[in-house]
């Protein structure tokens, strides 16, 4: 019974493939072809063809963006590399050229320099140069008019030489004493003062001036200008510090300070100056030997011949 039934359903799907068969081929063609697509859509290898195809289009399509993504950001890698070239070789040039502005500068500024230099050594070597010297000493007087106010003066002769190239118009010279104390002991200050005081002052006639050619001297004791014969000195009262005791005597130093003035040109305002600076000593009796002594008793006047200039070491013969 069972074979007979699967010989049944056998021959019922035997029949029914031939009547679609038959009865397919006399539908449409168009309906023929929509159901061959569709069978053959159905397929396993029409899926996976499929899938394979549009797999493949989505994965090239990420591809194209990436490989666009990575373009641009080449090119705007290789545009920030060409900006900072230009920016490196710009800044190069901005050096190169402050380096050598500076250098043209300084070129000029050295330039300018020595020529200065070469200008006031040919001044220098064709202005007129006044030297200072002592040439007599005649003697110095204490005088004590009122107790703590001793009256000093230095009587010198000095001689001026220009030692220049040019002569030296308007010359003269003047003198002042100093007595150190506390307080009153720097005497380089005080020259510079008195003696700018004495540049600027005005001269009443400056056509009677002496003139002193290369090479020539002449005495102070010949001057028209200044104070004429120089006699250094200082009035008192002075404070206790100026005043030392020793064997019941009281002794004072005195030191003496003044400036030549003369024109390079005359009637010229620049007026130059030789500085002189000295300690005033004197000559004593120490165990059979002789030396100098800076101290002078008050009560006592010395000749000249005893008497000793020593120039000061800082400010003895400064000249401008």
């Amino acid at each position: 019974m069972f074979v007979l039934a699967l010989a049944g359903l056998a021959v019922g799907i035997i029949a029914l493939t031939r009547a679609s068969v038959l009865f397919g081929a006399h539908l449409p063609e168009w309906i023929q072809q929509r159901w061959a697509d569709h069978i053959k859509e159905r397929s396993p290898g029409r899926q996976k063809y499929r899938y394979a195809r549009y797999g493949n289009m989505k994965q090239s399509d990420g591809v194209a963006i990436a490989t666009r993504i990575q373009a641009v950001a080449n090119q705007l890698g290789a545009q920030q590399e060409q900006q900072q070239r230009q920016d490196r070789a710009r800044s190069c040039r901005e050096k190169i050229t402050m380096s050598a502005a500076i250098a043209a500068a300084l070129f000029a500024f050295w330039s300018a320099w020595i020529f200065n230099l070469q200008l006031g050594e040919m001044r220098s070597e064709q202005r007129p140069w006044i030297k200072v010297e002592p040439e007599t000493i005649n003697g110095l007087s204490i005088t004590n008019v009122v107790p703590q106010a001793p009256w000093i003066t230095l009587d010198v002769t000095y001689k001026l030489t220009n030692v220049g190239h040019s002569p030296a118009f308007n010359v003269g010279l003047t003198w002042w004493g100093f007595v150190p104390y506390d307080g009153h002991d720097d005497i380089i200050a005080e020259q510079k003062t008195r003696c700018e005081a004495y540049r600027r002052s005005h001269l009443d006639n400056p056509a009677r001036g002496n003139i002193l050619f290369p090479g020539d001297h002449i005495l102070d004791t010949a001057l028209v200008m200044g104070i004429g014969h120089a006699v250094a000195g200082a009035v008192g009262p002075f404070p206790p510090s100026a005043l030392t005791t020793r064997d019941g005597k009281k002794y004072i130093r005195f030191w003496i300070y003044g400036c030549a003035d003369y024109e390079i040109v005359s009637g010229s305002t620049e007026r130059h100056q030789t500085g002189s600076v000295y300690f005033v000593g004197h000559v004593v009796q120490t165990n059979g030997a002789k030396g100098v002594s800076l101290d002078f008793d008050i009560m006592e006047n010395l000749p000249g011949e005893e008497i000793r200039l020593l120039p000061f070491p800082s400010g003895s013969g400064q000249t401008d």
